[in-house]
């Protein structure tokens, strides 16, 4: 019987360290809105160690710079800022990497949730993954939204 019960504690410390280093909850990275006469934006992404997943619509209006509806390439969450991006071909050899820098301050005395677009053209193949926490900086640049709702949740 102690042979059993050791066995069975062995089993169980085997399934609940993976279990345990897996469980942390992700960062999240959510909202939609409007800068009138600018753009207007849809995301939703997950951000476990560093891997991003999920979608980002970004629609300039009268213009093409920033358009882009697809799969994250890269995100990177900072308290309640985040940046995210998506990727288009623009080329044969480069490719546009669309990002939104956005901020939940709806729930602070700072004011209006904020978010921006940028872009930046890179060569075919180069990794994007890293680009998102390189970018950052951009979180100083975004505007207040004229209607929308930004939810950032920095689990880190």
């Amino acid at each position: 019987m102690p042979r059993l019960l050791a066995l069975l504690t062995v089993m169980a410390l085997a399934l609940a360290v993976p279990m345990s280093a897996s469980a942390a909850a992700p960062d999240q990275i959510r909202g939609s809105g409007l800068n009138e006469g600018w753009f207007d934006f849809d995301v939703r992404v997950l951000v476990r160690d560093g891997d991003a997943r999920g979608t980002l619509r970004v629609d300039e209006f009268g213009a093409a710079n920033y358009d882009i509806d697809g799969a994250v390439v890269c995100a990177a969450v900072f308290g309640d800022g985040a940046v995210v991006a998506a990727a288009r071909p623009e080329g044969s050899t480069t490719t546009r990497v669309v990002f939104l820098a956005l901020r939940d301050l709806d729930t602070t005395t700072q004011g209006f949730d904020r978010a921006a677009p940028a872009f930046s053209v890179v060569p075919t193949g180069q990794p994007l993954d890293g680009l998102c926490e390189e970018s950052l900086w951009l979180l100083g640049a975004t505007e207040p939204l004229d209607d929308g709702d930004v939810r950032i949740r920095d689990r880190g």
